[in-house]
């Protein structure tokens, strides 16, 4: 074996023959101290030219809102009654129709007409909570979100009095 390559991560301690890898690495040092004396301008550009960007954009973030923790529970609580007022009135959907596909069956039925009953009820306890969440939150929710809910609420108080009337 005439000359060894040098190959720091595998061989670090000997790497050829008489001093070799000293010389080397003198030589791969001074490329590197060359190449980012030559570099060093623009890196420090780029680094002030991140610094900048970087505070343009801190400066253009909205502060966050800190929301209370009770206003927390009450939108909390409300999206819960949503998400169950949807459940509900899925369920009391296939019911209506499972009762028009099968008319002997009676409990799915009586299933149908409790769970309209309950959404009702569920609702009219959304809608009287929404209020009190706009008022109570510094942020409100997103108006998408309060629409939807808003349908989601009044469709089965809706359905009982249709059910009611007919």
């Amino acid at each position: 074996m005439e000359t060894a390559e040098c190959l720091p991560p595998i061989r670090p301690f000997f790497c050829g023959l008489n001093g070799e890898h000293r010389h080397k690495r003198r030589l791969n040092r001074n490329k590197d101290v060359a190449f980012l004396q030559h570099f060093s301008v623009h890196q420090s550009d780029r680094q002030k030219k991140r610094r900048q960007s970087r505070r343009l954009k801190r400066a253009k973030q909205v502060a966050r809102v800190v929301e209370t923790r009770s206003s927390e529970a009450l939108t909390v609580g409300w999206g819960v009654t949503v998400t169950t007022l949807v459940v509900c009135n899925l369920v009391t959907i296939a019911a209506h129709y499972y009762q028009v596909l099968h008319p002997d069956a009676e409990l799915i039925p009586m299933l149908g007409k409790l769970l309209l009953v309950a959404s009702a009820a569920l609702g009219l306890g959304s809608l009287l909570l929404l209020p009190f969440l706009y008022r109570v939150r510094r942020v409100p929710p997103p108006r998408g979100v309060a629409v939807f809910g808003v349908c989601v609420a009044a469709a089965p108080i809706l359905g009982l009095l249709v059910k009611m009337m007919g």
